[in-house]
């Protein structure tokens, strides 16, 4: 469906990207962190500056998309722009940066070191990602899927707006806009403390 209403909660609020806190550490070093937290910390903050971006770019996509559909007529007829295809690329790279960040978080929490964590934080994240990995392994393994004859007809095949506008569907997986937003603010917030950097 094409969108009349842009439903993805803006995250443009987030301090990004969050990279540019790793060029101090490294001039003043990962002071308290062994070289595995450090490597960590460093694909874990990369990961989540993707996600957001990805995730901002997928919500252009769709704003991009509803001005599209509001040109003129004699404007049109020039010829359109669809810009939902651009969703769905976007889209789908940031599913695939918050699968490798859920993955990341598991091996941070059994080798956190110094490093907490908060419980309730860690089971927000889980509750609102639950269609992550079903959406992300759908997409990789489309092709698969296809030639199997594993899909049912009807069924997007591709990550497309889905329900009222107000989440994203790929095959017979969906996850809410307001879910994967709140996600990743989660994971924001566990990059800025791993930075112990606190937001005001």
């Amino acid at each position: 469906m094409l969108p009349t209403e842009c439903k993805m909660p803006d995250l443009s609020d987030l301090d990004f990207p969050l990279k540019k806190y790793l060029l101090l550490h490294a001039l003043v070093g990962d002071k308290g962190l062994t070289q595995k937290q450090g490597m960590y910390r460093r694909n874990f903050v990369r990961l989540v500056d993707k996600a957001v971006k990805e995730y901002q770019e997928a919500r252009l996509a769709i704003i991009e998309q509803i001005q599209e559909m509001e040109r003129p007529p004699e404007e049109m007829i020039k010829g359109r722009i669809i810009h939902i295809l651009a969703f769905t690329d976007h889209f789908e790279t940031c599913v695939n940066a918050v699968s490798r960040l859920l993955k990341q978080l598991e091996r941070i929490k059994g080798d956190n070191g110094n490093w907490i964590i908060p419980k309730i934080t860690k089971r927000a994240i889980e509750a609102q990602t639950k269609s992550i990995p079903n959406i992300r392994n759908v997409a990789e393994h489309m092709a698969e899927a296809i030639q199997k004859d594993e899909l049912e007809p009807g069924l997007p095949i591709m990550i497309m707006v889905g329900g009222n506008g107000d989440s994203a569907v790929l095959a017979n997986y969906e996850i809410k806009f307001s879910e994967i937003a709140n996600a990743i603010r989660r994971l924001h917030e566990v990059a800025m403390n791993l930075f112990e950097i606190h937001s005001k």
